[in-house]
């Protein structure tokens, strides 16, 4: 059975969880506030299959450089651990 939810219903609660919506509580938030509606049991797993409904992305990583390019500056400095000095970025 399909559940109905208003959309507006929806993005109340979801906004008035605000203590929840917090950048170093993502997962948590996802977990708690938003995965009921999503199908999805975690924001991986709801990435994940958004990416690959909407994009022709197979990598979150690439995904997240190409749909981010013209709004976010992402800054990778350059590593000082040897093992890592000639692994692919």
């Amino acid at each position: 059975m399909e559940k109905n939810v208003d959309v507006i219903d929806r993005l109340i609660n979801i906004g008035s969880k605000e203590s929840y919506i917090k950048g170093d509580r993502t997962h948590v938030a996802y977990r708690e506030v938003i995965a009921s509606g999503t199908g999805k049991g975690n924001l991986h797993e709801f990435l994940n299959y958004n990416m690959r409904l909407f994009t022709k992305d197979t990598n979150l990583n690439d995904w997240f450089k190409h749909a981010t390019e013209k709004n976010v500056y992402i800054s990778e400095p350059t590593t000082t651990t040897q093992d890592f000095v000639n692994k692919k970025t």
